[in-house]
C-alpha cells in the first residue's frame, strides 16, 4: 500500500527556492558562454568605431566620399587631422593610361568632377572640417615604360574660400577656378618618350 507523505509549507518553500537558484545559475552561465563566443568573433569580423556604436568622423567622411565619387575610386583613404580639422582624401582611378590629347582632356575633366563632388559632399555634411584636400591617383608610365600609380590631380579648399561657394549652383569647372589651389597632370607617359615632364597647372590662390 502506497502511503502519501505530507510535505509542510516550509519544505515546499525551501524546495522552490533551490529550484529558482539553480535556474538562475544555469541562465547566467549560458549567457556568459554565449557572450564570450560573440566577442571573439566580433574582434575578427568587425571594428566598433566607438563604445556607443556611433560612426567616427573619419568613418562618416569616408562614407560620404565613397558615395560622392560613385564608388569608382580604389583604395579610398581619409585622413582626419585634429585639432586642425584638416581632411586629406586620396583615391585611385582605374582604366587605360591617357595618351592622346582627347584622352588627356577627358581624364582631366574626370579628375575635376571627382574633386568637385567629394569637396561638395564633405563641405555640405555639417561635419567639423576646416580644410579639405582631394588627390586623385591613376596609372601612368614611368621613364622605363613601366606602369605605375601616380598623381592625376588635386584640389584644396579652406573654410574661408568655402564660405563663398554656392554648391547648389556651381559646376565642376566653375568650382575648379575658385578652389584655393589645384593641379592637373598634363603628361601621363615617360619623360623621354613623350618629351615632356609632367607638371602641375596650379590656379592662383583666392585668399585675400
Amino acid at each position: 500500500m502506497i502511503r502519501a507523505q505530507f510535505i509542510g509549507p516550509r519544505r515546499i518553500s525551501t524546495f522552490l527556492l533551490l529550484c529558482a537558484i539553480s535556474t538562475t545559475l544555469l541562465t547566467i552561465g549560458g549567457c556568459a558562454l554565449s557572450s564570450g563566443n560573440g566577442s571573439s568573433k566580433g574582434t575578427e569580423t568587425q571594428v566598433v568605431p566607438t563604445s556607443s556604436g556611433t560612426p567616427t568622423i573619419p568613418d562618416q567622411l569616408t562614407s560620404l566620399a565613397e558615395q560622392a565619387s560613385g564608388h569608382v575610386l580604389r583604395d579610398l583613404q581619409i585622413k582626419y587631422q585634429q585639432p586642425q580639422e584638416n581632411v586629406l582624401v586620396t583615391g585611385t582611378v582605374s582604366g587605360s593610361i591617357p595618351r592622346t590629347p582627347t584622352q588627356v582632356s577627358s581624364s582631366q575633366e574626370d579628375v575635376k568632377a571627382l574633386c568637385f563632388r567629394i569637396e561638395r559632399a564633405l563641405w555640405t555634411s555639417n561635419l567639423p572640417v576646416q580644410n579639405v584636400t582631394v588627390t586623385i591617383l591613376g596609372p601612368v608610365f614611368d621613364d622605363y615604360d613601366d606602369q605605375i600609380t601616380s598623381w592625376y590631380g588635386t584640389a584644396q579648399l579652406g573654410t574661408k574660400a568655402a564660405s563663398r561657394f554656392d554648391w547648389t549652383r556651381l559646376s565642376a569647372d566653375e568650382a575648379w577656378n575658385m578652389f584655393d589651389s589645384t593641379s592637373l597632370r598634363e603628361d601621363y607617359g615617360p619623360f623621354e618618350g613623350w618629351g615632356l615632364t609632367p607638371v602641375a597647372t596650379a590656379s592662383p590662390s583666392n585668399q585675400p
